[in-house]
């Protein structure tokens, strides 16, 4: 409840970001990291101590560029709530591989990867990957059909120049 009453209303982007770390301080959240770090550390699991060391630090960096850039400026807690929604959606944590040799499984779509030495694509032929490039112009067939429904005229489609 404290928090809540340290963020009603408008405030500084300082203030508020001060009410967010004592309120993180208050829950002992720091520890909690560390608490964890430790555990992973003896399970032998470097990649999540290293996740989790860059979790806390990019809440901190998050908060600190907010108090930085919003500084004096009033703000309510829905605005201060989305622009650090947006802090935490926008970082990167720069994980480091678990091997040196590793293989990357994913849809071409949500590849995204750097360094790659080789790529081997699985049942993709040529002219469905990538897809062939159609010479239409910068309206589409179905797009010039739709305004010359509409009383537009246009010059000649590709399917009237086929025949």
């Amino acid at each position: 409840m404290e928090f809540h009453e340290n963020i009603k209303g408008k405030k500084t982007g300082k203030e508020m970001c001060h009410a967010l770390y004592d309120f993180l301080m208050k829950l002992n959240i720091e520890e909690k990291t560390q608490a964890l770090i430790q555990v992973f550390k003896e399970e032998n699991l470097l990649d999540k101590v290293n996740e989790y060391r860059q979790i806390w630090d990019a809440i901190v960096d998050i908060m600190d560029q907010i108090a930085e850039v919003i500084n004096e400026d009033k703000i309510d807690s829905e605005v201060f709530g989305r622009i650090l929604k947006s802090g935490f959606e926008e970082y990167e944590l720069g994980l480091i591989p678990p091997a040196i040799d590793q293989i990357l499984v994913s849809s071409v779509q949500r590849i995204r990867s750097h360094d790659i030495k080789a790529l081997y694509i699985v049942g993709v032929n040529d002219g469905v990957f990538p897809g062939a490039i159609a010479d239409e112009g910068i309206l589409t067939d179905l797009e010039r059909e739709s305004l010359r429904e509409n009383g537009l005229e246009l010059a000649k489609d590709t399917k009237s120049l086929a025949f």
